[in-house]
């Protein structure tokens, strides 16, 4: 979560394309989870970096949620 907002702060900083901090939350978080509206793009190199980044980082991050559930649920099954 923290790593969403860091981000969010540099790509509002990076990006002219976003004009509020908010726009630049929303942009982070719909990267993250890999959605991918295409509603607010990435133009900067500095700001492609923070996407794949923040791709990368969704991806581990809901792989191990995604885990993490399914084990739980497993020694559920066990017992």
């Amino acid at each position: 979560m923290t790593y969403l907002l860091v981000a969010s702060g540099i790509l509002y900083l990076a990006e002219p394309s976003l004009h509020s901090y908010g726009d630049s939350l929303w942009y982070a978080f719909v990267t993250a989870t890999t959605v991918g509206y295409g509603d607010l793009v990435a133009t900067t190199i500095l700001g492609r970096i923070i996407c794949v980044t923040l791709t990368l980082y969704g991806l581990i991050f809901f792989g191990c949620l995604s885990g993490v559930i399914v084990n739980y649920y497993s020694e559920l099954n066990k017992k």
